[in-house]
């Protein structure tokens, strides 16, 4: 499986098998793989954290990614509601890289107060609602909402950047063929490739 997602909260994902998924824990879904946590900012170098997924749900795993590669404690609260309704809802407490000491102790009663929030609060009630029943002893600020949508960027020009980027030969066995028809694994476009096309690519070659 791989996901992808942007600061403006744009996601794309795809799930491959290899066979019929079998068992309904965690462990028997997902076997001996690991999470691959890949973050490229606007400027600097591209970082990559690696864990395997010894976890017991997708939940203890990221946790336990953040405090291996981030080393921050966090915490992480995910429920679905994907027979009913197709919805998620979740709720995350971390460690802010600063004061470190009070705000661990901080995390500590905040953990204690969350472990309390059931499936139900967080799939039906407004995160106002939930934020203040947990924390009505703190000082809770809620920020304006982020809309998070699917996003798939790919595009024929992309496509025939991969058709460049693999050589005169192989398109020269695609044109050989007539033409080519590629698709996104991601969102299911299509785009095709006549032999004029194939031939203009060859020709740059």
């Amino acid at each position: 499986a791989a996901v992808n997602g942007t600061h403006a909260q744009a996601f794309r994902g795809v799930v491959r098998l290899q066979a019929e998924l079998t068992g309904e824990s965690f462990r028997e879904l997902v076997g001996n793989g690991y999470l691959v946590v890949t973050i490229t900012p606007n400027q600097g170098e591209r970082y990559q954290g690696i864990i395997p997924l010894t976890g017991d749900s997708l939940t203890s795993t990221l946790e336990a990614y953040f405090a291996q590669s981030e080393q921050l404690p966090t915490r992480l609260y995910i429920f679905t509601d994907i027979q009913q309704h197709n919805r998620a809802a979740g709720l995350m407490l971390q460690v802010l890289p600063v004061e470190q000491e009070k705000a661990r102790q901080d995390f500590a009663d905040l953990v204690v107060l969350s472990d309390t929030i059931t499936a139900a609060e967080l799939l039906d009630l407004e995160p106002e609602v939930v934020l203040n029943r947990l924390f009505h002893q703190e000082s809770v600020e809620v920020f304006p909402a982020q809309n998070i949508s699917f996003v798939c960027g790919c595009s024929k020009q992309k496509c025939e950047s991969a058709l460049f980027s693999l050589g005169r030969a192989v398109v020269a066995e695609q044109l050989a063929l007539g033409g080519l028809d590629m698709a996104c694994e991601y969102c299911n476009a299509s785009y095709h490739f006549s032999a004029n096309d194939l031939q203009l690519i060859h020709d740059q070659l």
